[in-house]
């Protein structure tokens, strides 16, 4: 085969080689860039998960204890009624 004949196009060709290389390293530094950009947002996105699901959370703790407290205050105020119940019972057999 002769290469003579294609002596004219090697700068064609070199140049389209070099310009197909610029627009793939060009996509390849965007895409890259959009990689980091997605697992910095996931990663602020986790963290911030966390803090509104540690706060509800304690939030939830602190509901709960109130309502253990008000609980444990009815059982004792029902068992001293019944207490005093039986005893004014008892009292007039």
């Amino acid at each position: 085969m002769n290469f003579q004949s294609l002596a004219p196009y090697v700068n064609y060709i070199f140049g389209l080689f070099i310009l197909t290389l610029i627009l793939y390293l060009k996509t390849f530094i965007s895409e890259k860039a959009k990689i980091k950009v997605l697992l910095e947002n996931t990663s602020r996105l986790t963290e911030e998960k966390e803090l509104v699901t540690s706060k509800f959370q304690k939030e939830i703790e602190s509901i709960k204890k109130e309502h253990d407290l008000d609980i444990a205050k009815r059982k004792y105020i029902y068992e001293s009624k019944m207490n005093a119940y039986n005893k004014f019972l008892t009292f007039f057999r």
